[in-house]
C-alpha cells in the first residue's frame, strides 16, 4: 500500500511537472509574440509620427508660400503705385513750372 501511494504521488508529481513545463512554454511563446507585436507597434507609431510631421511641414510650407506670394504681389503693387506717383508728381511739377513761367502768368502779378 505504501508502494502504491508512493507511485501515485510520483505519478501526480510527474503529471504536474509536465503541466508546469507546458505552461512555461506557452507563457514563453506568449511573451515572445507580445514582444514582436510591441516592436511592430512601435515601428508603426514611429512611421505615423514621421508621416504626420512631414504632412505638417508640407502644410506649413504651403501656407508660407501663400503668404510670400501675397506679400510679393503687394510689394509689386506698391512699387508700381510709387512709380506712377513719382511720374505724376514730376508731370505736375513740370506743368506747374511751365504755367508759372508762361507769358499769361506774368500778367497775373503774384507779387501783390
Amino acid at each position: 500500500m505504501i508502494k502504491r501511494s508512493r507511485v501515485a504521488a510520483v505519478t501526480r508529481t510527474a503529471k504536474q511537472m509536465v503541466l508546469d513545463v507546458r505552461k512555461e512554454r506557452l507563457i514563453e511563446d506568449f511573451v515572445k509574440e507580445l514582444m514582436v507585436d510591441l516592436k511592430e507597434s512601435r515601428e508603426t507609431i514611429i512611421s505615423l509620427r514621421r508621416a504626420a510631421h512631414e504632412q505638417d511641414t508640407q502644410e506649413m510650407a504651403g501656407e508660407w508660400q501663400k503668404v510670400y506670394r501675397r506679400l510679393s504681389d503687394e510689394v509689386d503693387r506698391l512699387k508700381l503705385a510709387q512709380g506712377r506717383t513719382t511720374r505724376r508728381a514730376r508731370t505736375v511739377e513740370r506743368d506747374g513750372k511751365r504755367a508759372f513761367n508762361s507769358p499769361l502768368s506774368e500778367s497775373w502779378n503774384f507779387t501783390g
